[in-house]
């Protein structure tokens, strides 16, 4: 087990394949480690550990169909990934979402959109903006001859 985790959360499912194919294929995490009723996700030094709701609260229905974003909860996951576009098609195919495009913002550095995951679970994606710098153009050095030079042209 690596030393290198600096933070993480903890996510509960319902459909717990469901959830880590999501975060697998939008997030980007990889599966390091699975076990009966949780599966331990990482990407670098981040670790989200998908766990499977307790039968006696899963029978309950509480995920709306079609999904709705369960956006007054008081926590949302952030994962910085290539590409929101990407994240956009792979979002819908996984069963989540993320906003149109014209919903998008920028943050410092970031472009970011919210989205949820196939459970509602408020996600927020952020893609890091390439800022091209202004190169200044070099002055033209003038080529300076000596003396000698300049008397064995004339």
């Amino acid at each position: 087990m690596t030393t290198s985790l600096r933070t993480g959360a903890v996510l509960f499912a319902k459909d717990l394949q469901k959830v880590v194919g999501f975060y697998e294929m939008v997030a980007g995490l990889r599966k390091t480690h699975t076990a009966g009723d949780h599966v331990v996700l990482r990407a670098g030094s981040y670790e989200l550990v998908v766990h499977a709701i307790p039968d006696e609260v899963a029978g309950k229905d509480f995920i709306e169909s079609p999904l709705v974003i369960r956006e007054d909860c008081t926590l949302k996951l952030v994962f910085f990934i290539d590409s929101i576009s990407s994240a956009r098609k792979l979002a819908a195919k996984w069963g989540g979402l993320l906003h149109a495009p014209d919903r998008e913002w920028r943050y410092v550095d970031t472009t970011v959109c919210d989205g949820c995951d196939p459970e509602g679970n408020v996600v927020q994606f952020r893609q890091r903006r390439v800022v091209k710098k202004q190169l200044k153009k070099r002055p033209q050095l003038k080529r300076v001859t000596s003396k000698k030079q300049r008397h064995a042209k004339q």
